[in-house]
């Protein structure tokens, strides 16, 4: 199952270019209870497609330094695709960390550096059981008076 709700934009800032000119920003999603044992220098983080769902981070969009003015928007899961990353829809119910990762690429040397943008806590599952409970017994209540009603007009 997919989020339904709108997430709130991420705000992209520029970085100074300490250790190099900035060659790519990158949007990593992460499990959140991954978030303390990840290790942003690793090269061999996955798209969406990818990766392995709930026990590995994922980059879900990559845009060319040229091309982040600060202060942009970003909206995860729009299911669009930036570069060659595909933008999916979060899994509802998940909580998640959202990073900006820099990569620095100049003279054969290539660094990178995470920060995290934001986090999201979804919704356990006991709540939605229990507000699908109270609609039920709400519409059952309904249809009982609606059943009395008539019976009452029909006698």
């Amino acid at each position: 199952m997919v989020v339904e709700q709108t997430l709130p934009p991420l705000i992209l800032r520029r970085v100074e270019n300490k250790n190099g000119p900035i060659s790519f920003y990158q949007v990593v999603v992460l499990p959140l209870p991954l978030q303390h044992s990840f290790d942003c220098s690793s090269q061999t983080m996955r798209s969406y497609f990818g990766h392995r769902r709930g026990s590995e981070a994922y980059i879900t969009a990559e845009f060319l330094a040229l091309d982040v003015e600060d202060g942009m928007r970003f909206s995860v899961g729009d299911r669009l695709y930036y570069r060659e990353y595909y933008n999916a829809a979060l899994e509802s119910g998940k909580n998640y960390s959202f990073l900006l990762k820099t990569i620095s690429e100049w003279n054969s040397v290539k660094k990178q550096s995470c920060v995290t943008l934001a986090q999201l806590k979804g919704s356990s599952g006991s709540v939605k059981i229990m507000l699908f409970l109270g609609l039920a017994s709400l519409g059952t209540v309904g249809f009982l008076l609606f059943l009395c009603y008539s019976l009452v007009w029909y006698v």
